[in-house]
Order: C-alpha cells, then sequence, then structure tokens
C-alpha cells in the first residue's frame, strides 16, 4: 500500500513537471527566447503531454481506491466468516 503511494506521488509529480514545462514554453516565447515556429512545435507536444498525465493520475487513482475497497471488502467477509 505504502508503495502505491509512492507510485502515485511520482505520477503527481510528473504530471506538475509537465505543466511546469508548458508554462515554461510559453514565457521563453514571450520572452522572445524561441521562434514561433519551436513554440508552435513545443506548445503543441504540451497541449497533448499535459491532459495524458492528468488522465493517468486519475485513472491510477480511481484503480487503486477500487482495489482497496476490494480488498477491505475481503476482509471483512472474512472476519464475518471467521466469528460465525
Amino acid at each position: 500500500m505504502a508503495r502505491d503511494h509512492r507510485k502515485l506521488r511520482v505520477f503527481r509529480d510528473a504530471r506538475a513537471s509537465g505543466a511546469e514545462v508548458a508554462y515554461l514554453v510559453h514565457l521563453t516565447f514571450e520572452l522572445e527566447m524561441m521562434t514561433k515556429s519551436s513554440f508552435a512545435v513545443l506548445d503543441q507536444l504540451c497541449e497533448q503531454l499535459v491532459p495524458q498525465l492528468e488522465a493517468l493520475v486519475e485513472s491510477v487513482s480511481q484503480l487503486w481506491a477500487e482495489e482497496r475497497i476490494a480488498r477491505r471488502a475481503k476482509a471483512a467477509r472474512k472476519r464475518a466468516s471467521v466469528s460465525t
């Protein structure tokens, strides 16, 4: 279980890093340190990357929540069968 939390933190860090890269791409372009063509390519890649990372974090979080619920239900059934 603790490992799951560490993995999820890594995924969340990746999502935050992707958003940070997108911000820096925009900032670099606004400061005229990047060509328009380079900005167009990088901005498009960031527009694809950030939502994918967000979807990854959400789906992994949901999957682990469902697994946690299933483990608890199984443990409860086991306790109930032992007590009867």
